[in-house]
């Protein structure tokens, strides 16, 4: 019996080492969190791991209060870093992709309850409309941010970058520099402005183009001055590539401990 029973906790142990990496040993660097969306996802939508239930997301916003996290913006992390300052351990930025309304309805309140900030990386084309680049068959068109609610959101202390014009997948671009040079250039200047506010940070959509000198380069000469992709990881310091940061994808499917495994070790799961 006793034998079966270690068994048991064996398998237990390894099932648990396989759902949580509580032997990994934490990783170093800022944690840049990567959102999305907050709110139910919808009926028959396939990404709904891009989807964070509120009460999730105020749980976790709750851990990093209670945690004494220094949660600050991308742009004041580059500036940050462009001053050499030495930044404290528990530094995260929290960031969002594509603008969507519910940044402003949901976690703009869960925010102010906390006094904490962000940085929205801005599909510039879509603001005041929908999502139309989305495919259909994995997720309906949702509203996106207006730019009422993007000055508002400012003037609280949320930051914004560029997301491009049309959630433009640039290596499909990068053979089409009139094109590359319109999703880069553009978004900036619109954004700028708009909200007569410097615009230095900038998202990969899908995270293409991260390793590709060219888009850098792109990005560089448009005055972008960091920038974000999507490769699961915290960021080391001293920064080896500004212009390839990575985020910690934060999944609506996983709970608290996940969270927490995830911005201490750089990973929930193996």
């Amino acid at each position: 019996m006793y034998y079966l029973l270690g068994v048991v906790v064996i398998l237990v142990l390894i099932a648990l080492s396989c759902r949580w990496n509580w032997w990994r040993k934490s990783e170093q660097g800022i944690a840049i969190l990567m959102y999305h969306k907050i709110g139910f996802a919808p009926r028959g939508v396939s990404l709904k791991k891009l989807w964070v239930e509120p009460k999730k997301f105020d749980k976790q916003m709750a851990y990093l209060t209670q945690h004494k996290y220094n949660v600050i913006t991308l742009k004041e992390l580059f500036d940050n870093l462009l001053d050499k300052k030495r930044l404290p351990s528990k530094t995260v930025v929290i960031t969002f992709d594509d603008g969507y309304k519910n940044n402003y309805t949901e976690a703009l309140p869960i925010f102010k309850k906390y006094n904490l900030k962000a940085t929205i990386f801005l599909n510039v084309a879509y603001i005041g409309g929908k999502s139309e680049w989305e495919d259909s068959s994995v997720e309906s068109s949702q509203p996106m941010l207006n730019w009422n609610e993007i000055l508002e959101m400012l003037e609280y202390g949320i930051d914004f970058g560029s997301h491009t014009l049309t959630h433009a997948n640039l290596e499909y671009c990068k053979d089409q520099p009139k094109r590359l040079n319109h999703e880069i250039n553009q978004s900036k200047k619109i954004l700028e402005d708009k909200l007569h506010w410097p615009v230095v940070s900038f998202a990969y959509p899908y995270g293409a183009g991260t390793n590709d000198k060219k888009i850098k380069g792109v990005l560089k000469e448009a005055g972008y001055r960091i920038a974000c992709g999507i490769k699961q990881g915290k960021v080391s310091i001293p920064v080896k590539d500004m212009f390839n940061l990575n985020r910690l994808l934060i999944r609506g499917d996983e709970n608290i401990v996940d969270f927490a495994f995830n911005i201490k070790k750089g990973r929930t799961r193996l």
